[in-house]
This record gives structure tokens, sequence and C-alpha cells, in this order.
């Protein structure tokens, strides 16, 4: 429904006009309109209530056609917000007008507010979870040979690593063995008895 507002014209007679853009009224007959307050706006004229800001866009100014779309980094989850929020760390956000930020992947994390991208854990690190704000290194048994890992590899047979942030596993010295993946190298009996011989 729309309402009209008094208004005079130049041959002093009295005709009800639509509010324009921007503004509104709730009561036929008013003698003015009311501007559309922040987080709303009026895109045509004759409106008795102005339009909040879709999820994905704010308005901070009052009187307005319409609503801001949010930039890259940025986000609003409810209607009728005056200001876009920035993506908190953990997330990330590269593309204007949404809802939301989505968590980053694992082997990926963010440690600052309104990122686009999300950034690969480096080599030799790994984050396991969605929503990391940083990368935690590979235990001992394990290394990481390339960014981006979720998890890192365990040692293969033969090889171990018996030290953080390893990039890779070492081969296990003669007479030596590691028959299980991410076990440290162990003697063997079978060598140990030989060389006591």
């Amino acid at each position: 429904m729309r309402v009209h507002v008094l208004k005079q014209n130049t041959t002093n007679s009295t005709q009800c006009q639509a509010c324009p853009t921007g503004t509104y009224t709730d009561v036929n007959g008013s003698l003015e309109c009311r501007p559309c307050k922040a987080g709303s706006y009026a895109g045509v004229p004759g409106l008795t209530v102005c339009t909040p800001c879709a999820r994905g866009s704010a308005q901070n100014l009052t009187g307005q056609v319409s609503c801001v779309p949010c930039l890259e980094g940025r986000y609003t989850d409810s209607e009728g917000e005056r200001v876009c929020k920035a993506c908190e760390p953990g997330s990330s956000n590269n593309a204007t007008n949404q809802s939301s930020c989505p968590l980053c992947a694992p082997g990926r994390f963010s440690t600052q507010f309104g990122v686009l991208n999300c950034d690969a854990c480096p080599n030799a690190t790994f984050a396991k979870a969605f929503g990391q704000t940083s990368c935690d290194v590979c235990p001992p048994g394990r290394f990481g040979d390339e960014p981006g890992l979720g998890v890192c590899k365990p040692c293969g047979n033969g090889t171990a690593n018996d030290q953080f942030n390893r990039t890779k596993c070492d081969d296990c010295l003669q007479g030596t063995y590691a028959d299980v993946p991410g076990q440290v190298c162990a003697v063997s009996r079978a060598c140990s008895s030989k060389a006591s011989k």
C-alpha cells in the first residue's frame, strides 16, 4: 500500500503526492515524509515503510535509495545493518555482497581480520581443522614436504625422524630398522647378535 502527503502547488491548492525515493510515511495525509533510517532504503516513491538492507549489504546514511554491497573480506549476516563486518581470523572472503566468511580449509590459515584468501601452511607444518589461525609444526615421525597439508606425512618403512618441523625423513643407519611408518629407527636384534659374534 502506498500513502501520500499533502503538498501545496503553485495555485495554492493542496493535493497529495507520493513521498520521493529515500523517504516514507505511514500516515495518509501526512504533511511531511521522513527519511529512511540508516540500515534501510526506499528505492521507489510512495512507500509506507523503508526496506531493510539485505544480508551482504549495508547503509550507514539516512534517506538513501539503495544499500551498498559489502566489499571483499567483509560481510553482514543479518538484515538492516549499517556497516559491513570484517571477516574474522581463521576465515576469508574474496567476493562482494556476502553474508558470511567461510572458514579456512584444513591446510590453510589466516591471522588477520578482513582477509580475502587464507594462506597455505608452509612446508613442515600443518593445520588439521577448519578455521585455523596458525599452523602446527610436524611432530617427530612425520614430515611435510609441501605447503597446505592438513596432516603431516608419516615416515616410510626404513626411514625415521626424531625431530619437529622436518621436510623429510632420514634413512635408518646400518644395523637399524623401522618397519612401522613414523617409528624411530631401532637396533635390530639380529643385527646386534651378528655384530657381537
